[in-house]
């Protein structure tokens, strides 16, 4: 993010640094009340980067990300979620709850599912997702900090595999009950804090 885009940020903190502990405090708060949100952060990385480009090129895997762009994006607006940025071949969200991320996760991977039957002579676009919950700063949806961010993308980038949901013990803890079933449950190390997370591996539902 560049902060001069963002000209009361840019204002606040460039005043931060040389205040006291007093005028400090009160300009994280200025900050929190214009940019504090409690929401849910999914964070979504495409699988297989390394190997496809190596096998296939950079422009054959560039094909890959405007796809899974293009169905992320769709998914995301029928459940009323916000894509703050693409990045690369990684997509950052944020939706109103644990629930409704799960939901549209879901929603993506059987929307990539039907996608991947239309090039079946090319890669499949397979995904991992990290998701967790709590205070974050968004700003003006182009990019957003805090815990649940670092720890959803510690999830989804560094941690899940190709088809796994991965989310934190107090982002599992909101689901309703129904989507409670068939999880796994670990710890992990997140700068050098452990993390009760959830995982389950993503199964198309079939068709009765």
């Amino acid at each position: 993010m560049n902060m001069i885009e963002h000209p009361r940020l840019y204002r606040l903190l460039g005043t931060y640094g040389n205040s006291t502990s007093v005028q400090s405090k009160r300009i994280e708060e200025e900050i929190a009340s214009i940019f504090g949100q409690n929401a849910t952060v999914l964070i979504i990385d495409m699988a297989g980067f390394s190997k496809i480009t190596q096998q296939q090129g950079i422009f054959y895997y560039l094909s890959l990300i405007k796809r899974m762009q293009d169905v992320v994006s769709m998914a995301v607006t029928r459940h009323k979620g916000t894509v703050i940025k693409f990045l690369a071949d990684n997509a950052f969200i944020i939706l109103d709850s644990p629930s409704a991320s799960l939901a549209c996760v879901e929603d993506i991977h059987h929307s990539l599912t039907e996608e991947n039957k239309l090039t079946p002579h090319m890669h499949p676009i397979r995904i991992a997702t990290g998701i967790d919950c709590g205070h974050i700063l968004n700003i003006n949806n182009s990019d957003m900090f805090g815990d649940p961010v670092n720890v959803a993308s510690l999830l989804g980038e560094d941690t899940a595999k190709a088809d796994e949901i991965m989310m934190t013990q107090r982002a599992f803890d909101c689901l309703s009950e129904a989507d409670k079933q068939g999880w796994e449950f670990l710890t992990i190390t997140c700068s050098g804090v452990d993390v009760d997370v959830a995982k389950r591996v993503y199964k198309p539902k079939t068709q009765s």
